[in-house]
């Protein structure tokens, strides 16, 4: 008789056969007090199943695999029926596979966990929930199992290992303990290399508790600790530094929650600080003593940064300005120091220029085009700066700049250069007081025995006509006296230049000229003087100063360079009523000697002195093409 549940369907061919299932559920239909269900509803719910299920026979070839187990390694359900369950795992594991089916022959049901391999050759872990089933007579037919993939699981797994173990590996690098205990202070884990310190090896201390750990400590650090951990154990998050066995620790707490959230345990962190409190102790100490050293130093000491805050301050500051440091800090460096450019070229009322001033104080000057620079003085150091007191009043000061590579700031150390000023003001009076005083006497003296010389050579031409001597003696007599006027216009010129007076503005152009036609008649070469397009605005002082660098670069450029054409010329800049006085040779250039401050001539020091005292600047530029160029920039009045 055949039972309703046997009848055919319509998609016969897609299911499998009533005897499968049969065999699958291990539940003959014809002996089961069960009601008779339709192998189609079987059917049905295996192909709902959401694990895979897999049935071989008793010589491991496939009978059955639902779509879920086909999908698990890649194949379509068809594709696996008739293979061998051997064919879907390595070499491998198909000798634990032969162990683990012979256990199905003994009718031995076990779960494990097993390795197959995809049909794209990939590896998936599963596990297996086994059993076996066997006709009426015990004979073993074929086993069926359960299939679970966790390959994700195991990966998932195999990641939280590396992360653990790499978490391991580097708390035992570093001075570092971590631990957890549950929420009776019983210690679930504890490991880092901070246990070695105090003789412990990585969960050593597990299933103790902590009240009985800090036994080990002096009473109030133990009380102290207790305390901390009751904290973080009602769900507070705990920070504290404590004492162990010498060293210094810093703690941190976090509590564990469960499902409902409330407090199950903790998880400890502790930090060995010891030798970073030392070394801040050592740095606090390098500080006291740095700043002991500034607020002892006689010169003004500034911190200031990108912006031209002043950061800080040294004591000698406080003197310096008539500010305390209190006030220095937060102020704009420019509202106490300021250029000479800046002091001579603001209308009154006007606030100092800050940009111009942090320009020339943070930026470097720009490489000369086709020039090679020697001994420029243009950078901070050398700039003429006024520091401006409490009261307004002003103190020649110089500059000095540093800065720590990767810190944006900028220590200024100002010294007040009063004493040195007045000092080269006296040498430069000195030294054009000795001029003067034989320019003087080669006009008093020398001229007027030139001029004596000159009549009695007069009288004798004189005598020589009147006596009708002969022509010889006559010609001889007059070559004598015009040698003599040219001597005597050498002297007086040689003399002016000497003793020359103050001169304003005006007078600085026609001295300049006055100059170039000397060096044209005395020395017979061309010397050009190139005029300004307009007049200049300069106080006496200045003009004087000028001249006397004109002159000086002058006879260097005689004495040195070999040159056959010297330009002197003044030139108005754009700018800030910027001007420069320049003096051009075409020679052979001077050796980088000649310009060093400690090898150099004194006459070359004057002229820097001569810059400075008028708020200017000297430059040198030599070259080999070029020749030797010497300029002083300065500033015209506003």
């Amino acid at each position: 008789m055949v039972l309703e549940s046997e009848k055919k369907t319509e998609n016969d061919d897609e299911l499998c056969s009533d005897k499968t299932i049969e065999n699958l559920l291990n539940l003959p239909f014809e002996t089961t007090a069960l009601p008779k269900i339709s192998p189609l509803i079987y059917q049905q719910l295996l192909k709902t199943m959401r694990e895979g299920l897999w049935m071989i026979d008793a010589n491991g070839i496939t009978s059955f695999v639902n779509d879920q187990m086909a999908e698990i390694l890649g194949y379509e359900s068809s594709e696996m029926v008739g293979k061998s369950f051997f064919e879907f795992m390595d070499p491998s594991s198909r000798r634990d596979a032969s162990v683990l089916f012979e256990s199905r022959r003994d009718g031995i049901s076990e779960s494990h966990e097993f390795q197959f391999v995809t049909k794209l050759g990939e590896r998936r872990w599963t596990v297996l929930v086994c059993s076996s089933f066997s006709n009426q007579s015990g004979q073993f037919q074929g086993a069926v199992a359960t299939v679970y993939d966790i390959s994700e699981k195991r990966r998932e797994e195999l990641v939280h290992r590396e992360n653990e173990q790499s978490l391991r590996m580097l708390l035992e690098k570093l001075p570092v303990t971590a631990w957890s205990i549950d929420h009776d202070y019983r210690i679930l884990s504890s490991y880092g290399h901070g246990l070695k310190q105090m003789g412990l090896e990585n969960n050593q201390l597990v299933g103790t508790s902590l009240k009985d750990f800090v036994k080990r400590l002096d009473r109030e650090t133990g009380d102290r600790l207790l305390a901390e951990h009751q904290k973080a154990l009602e769900g507070e998050s705990v920070q504290f530094e404590s004492q162990a066995f010498g060293r210094v620790i810093y703690n941190i707490l976090e509590p564990l929650q469960g499902s409902e959230g409330e407090p199950i345990g903790l998880i400890g962190i502790s930090v060995d600080i010891t030798e970073r409190n030392e070394s801040q102790r050592r740095l606090q100490e390098s500080e006291a003593h740095q700043r002991a050293i500034l607020n002892t130093a006689i010169d003004a000491i500034l911190s200031v940064d990108e912006a031209g805050v002043i950061i800080s301050a040294n004591t000698a500051s406080e003197k310096f300005f008539d500010y305390s440091q209190v006030e220095l800090i937060g102020m704009f460096i420019h509202e106490i120091l300021v250029s000479h450019f800046n002091i001579f070229n603001r209308p009154v009322g006007q606030k100092i220029n800050c940009g111009n001033d942090l320009e020339m104080i943070y930026k470097p000057v720009a490489e000369m085009t086709g020039l090679k620079k020697r001994n420029i003085e243009m950078d901070q150091a050398n700039l003429h700066w006024f520091a401006l007191k409490r009261d307004g009043s002003k103190v020649p000061v110089e500059i000095s700049t540093g800065q720590i590579d990767g810190i944006p700031m900028k220590t200024m150390v100002i010294r007040d250069v009063s004493s040195i000023r007045a000092l080269q003001r006296q040498l430069v009076s000195i030294t054009e007081d000795q001029e003067r005083r034989i320019g003087q006497e080669l006009h008093d003296d020398i001229g007027q025995e030139m001029t004596g010389a000159a009549m009695l050579t007069e009288a004798l031409i004189s005598d020589l006509k009147r006596l009708n001597m002969g022509s010889e003696v006559l010609e001889l007599a007059e070559r004598i006296q015009s040698r003599l006027a040219r001597s005597r216009g050498v002297v007086r010129k040689l003399a002016r230049g000497l003793a020359l007076e103050v001169i304003d503005s005006t007078g600085l152009c026609h001295e300049l000229e006055e100059l170039s036609t000397s060096i044209r008649a005395l020395h017979l070469l061309d010397c050009i003087w190139d005029p300004p397009e307009r007049s200049l605005n300069i106080d006496p002082e200045t003009a004087t100063q000028l001249f006397r660098i004109a002159q000086e670069a002058v006879n260097n450029a005689l004495k040195h360079s070999g040159a056959t054409m010297i330009e002197i010329g003044l030139t108005e800049k754009l700018g800030l009523n910027s001007w420069e006085l320049k003096i051009t040779d075409n020679g052979k250039g001077i050796s980088e000697s000649i310009w060093n401050d400690e090898v150099g001539g004194m006459g070359l020091r004057i002229m820097r002195y001569r810059a400075k005292l008028i708020g200017g600047q000297m430059e040198f530029q030599v070259s080999a093409e070029a020749g030797t160029r010497v300029i002083c920039n300065f500033q015209e009045l506003a």
